[in-house]
This record gives C-alpha cells, structure tokens and sequence, in this order.
C-alpha cells in the first residue's frame, strides 16, 4: 500500500475532507428529517447541524484502526465518496416504507 505523499496529503485536507464533511452531513439531514422526524416531537436538522452532529460523533467513536494517512489518495477518495452514497442509498430504501 502506498503512503499519500505530501501534496497527497494537502489535496486530502483542503478538498477531501470538506467533501466528506458535506456529503456525511447531506446523508445525516436526509435520513435524521425523513426517518426521525415522523416520531411525534422531533424536529427537522439543518446541513449546518448536520454535518455538527457527524463531527461530533465522529470525534466520539473514532477507532484504532487505519488512519487516514494510511490511504492513498484513490482510497480515500473512494471511501469519502462510496461510504456516504451507500449509506444514502439504504436510508432511501427504508423511507420507501415509512
């Protein structure tokens, strides 16, 4: 596996990273204002909330596993990409039946 070299690693957290950022929250909004907000009570998030709530509970959960300098940059790429489309992909099959 490839170590991301240093302009790698620039391109990761000046584009990379606000995309996940965006795409995470898109996907938090879409399935916390179509799925939870059909619970009495519940009122609907904003992206800015959004993409908040992803970066405190990413901050929270964060595991021992590969850091992100352990991707190259396609990996990463594809993971920031495909891991938020996926999740918006099942979030949509499960309002299909609300």
């Amino acid at each position: 596996m490839n170590k991301m070299s240093t302009r790698e690693q620039l391109r990761a957290v000046l584009f990379v990273f606000p995309l996940s950022f965006i795409l995470s929250g898109l996907v938090i909004r879409y399935g916390w204002n179509n799925i939870l907000t059909t619970l009495d009570g519940v009122p609907s998030i904003t992206l800015a909330q959004a993409i908040g709530l992803d970066i405190l509970v990413s901050y929270i959960t964060v595991s021992g596993g590969r850091k992100e300098n352990d991707y190259d940059f396609v990996e990463l790429l594809a993971k920031v990409i495909g891991t938020p489309i996926i999740t918006f992909v099942l979030l949509w099959i499960v309002t299909l039946f609300l």
